[in-house]
């Protein structure tokens, strides 16, 4: 289970697919998301412009994008 930030998912779809909020547990803010991209046939993900990231936060994201 990540340390700072949960994933919570969206009300609404992407590509006919779910799609995640990255939140801070702290604040509740939305801080990124992790959607499914057809054109890479992956998941991946993008973060707001002005959130930080360290590096224990970003193997949270890629832990939680393995486990989809």
């Amino acid at each position: 289970m990540a340390k700072f930030i949960q994933f919570v998912k969206a009300d609404e779809n992407h590509e006919g697919n779910p799609m995640y909020w990255i939140a801070n547990k702290r604040s509740g803010d939305t801080i990124g998301q992790v959607f499914w991209y057809g054109p890479w046939h992956q998941w991946t993900c993008r973060f707001k412009e002005d959130s930080v990231w360290s590096q224990d936060c970003l193997a949270d994201v890629r832990e939680f994008i393995l486990s989809l």
